[in-house]
This record gives structure tokens, C-alpha cells and sequence, in this order.
């Protein structure tokens, strides 16, 4: 007998190492959620698709967020940032680094030079 997913849709935000693999996972689950997948990169989604990580990946972001369970944001945190805003309140969504969570604690103690120094490695990684 098989468990119920905990999640009956995932949307999983960028498609590359991290949430490609993420996306992968959980398709190869016995009790795989339907799993969407979103990424500004044409070819990250058809990649995602072409090896089964993900059951759609279309154009529009917000198409991909519908009706999700649980978000799961795999991008840098200048994108995560600007994407937050497109996720219902109501949806769970965490992001692979939990480096919106760490911004988050840095605005909270009113460290702006930690939240600073933070976009600016993430900025550094998204360029290499």
C-alpha cells in the first residue's frame, strides 16, 4: 500500500542543478506529486520536460504556481526576491539555499550591511 503525498502539487522555480534535481526527485517518488517546473530559460524547461523532472513546465510563471501545494524557489535571491511576490500567501514555499530565510533574519535584527554583502555574493553567483 502506497502513502499519499504529503503535496499533491509542487512547483519547483528554476530548473537548473538544484531545482532540477529537486524536480527529479520527486517525480521518482512512489507517492510523486504532480510536479511543475518554471524557469526564465526556454531550454531549462524542455530540458526538465525531455528527462521527466517535471510533468509541465510552462511559459508563464504564474500558470506553473497555480493550485501549488508548495513552492520550492531554486534561484538566486535577487530572482527569488522579485518572484516572492507572484506565490499565493497561502501556499508553503521555501527556497533550496534558505537564503531568503537568512535575508529575512538580517532585515529582522536591521543588519542592512549583512543583507547587502549577502545580494552580493548571491549576485556573483548567479554571473559565474
Amino acid at each position: 500500500m502506497s502513502e499519499a503525498a504529503p503535496f499533491q502539487r509542487v512547483a519547483v522555480v528554476g530548473l537548473g542543478v538544484m531545482g532540477g534535481s529537486f524536480a527529479r526527485a520527486l517525480t521518482g517518488t512512489a507517492a510523486a506529486p504532480e510536479v511543475r517546473g518554471w524557469s526564465h530559460d526556454a531550454d531549462e524547461r524542455r530540458a526538465a520536460l525531455y528527462a521527466g523532472a517535471v510533468m509541465a513546465a510552462p511559459e508563464d510563471l504564474k500558470e506553473a504556481l497555480q493550485k501549488a501545494d508548495l513552492v520550492a524557489i531554486a534561484t538566486p535571491l535577487q530572482a527569488a526576491c522579485r518572484l516572492i511576490a507572484d506565490i499565493a500567501a497561502d501556499t508553503l514555499a521555501r527556497d533550496a539555499a534558505e537564503t531568503l530565510q537568512n535575508a529575512a533574519d538580517e532585515l529582522e535584527r536591521g543588519d542592512v550591511e549583512a543583507i547587502v554583502a549577502l545580494m552580493n555574493r548571491t549576485r556573483s553567483w548567479s554571473d559565474a
